[in-house]
């Protein structure tokens, strides 16, 4: 389903969209850059890149990725969220539009569940759901089914 919207704080134009085939070198390439600064990227040494490039392929496959648009070039991705049934597996938005309401319009399907479980926390001033559960190893789960 595509649907407009606009972000809450600075009324930005943004659609959201299933993501599709041509997205996802950009998906793939932003999780994996934003995420090679956490202790398991850095402990992981030369086989993050190979290894994580194919834990996130495998999630793809499996999961469900929500871009957010620009509304006038829907190809330009702000940012993206992929999830699963009840697992937030990664939630990207380019830096510059940060703070802005599209992360939160693109978890809105999830913001209200408390049983939800969240793969990955980048940055320490995020406020995670109350109820929500940390488990990276659900994206491990999700990757192998």
């Amino acid at each position: 389903m595509t649907h407009a919207l606009a972000a809450e704080r600075d009324a930005l134009p943004l659609v959201l969209r299933p993501a599709g085939a041509a997205d996802h070198p950009f998906i793939v390439d932003s999780w994996l850059l934003s995420y090679r600064g956490q202790a398991i990227a850095r402990d992981a040494g030369a086989s993050y890149v190979r290894d994580m490039k194919w834990l996130i392929r495998r999630l793809l496959e499996r999961g469900r990725v929500l871009v957010a648009a620009d509304a006038d070039e829907p190809s330009v991705i702000w940012g993206w969220a992929a999830t699963g049934d009840r697992t937030v597996l990664y939630v990207y938005v380019r830096e510059q539009f940060r703070r802005n309401g599209i992360a939160s319009a693109l978890l809105a399907p999830y913001l209200a569940r408390p049983d939800v479980t969240y793969c990955a926390k980048t940055y320490r001033d995020i406020t995670i759901p109350r109820g929500w559960r940390y488990s990276f190893l659900a994206a491990v789960r999700i990757a192998s089914e």
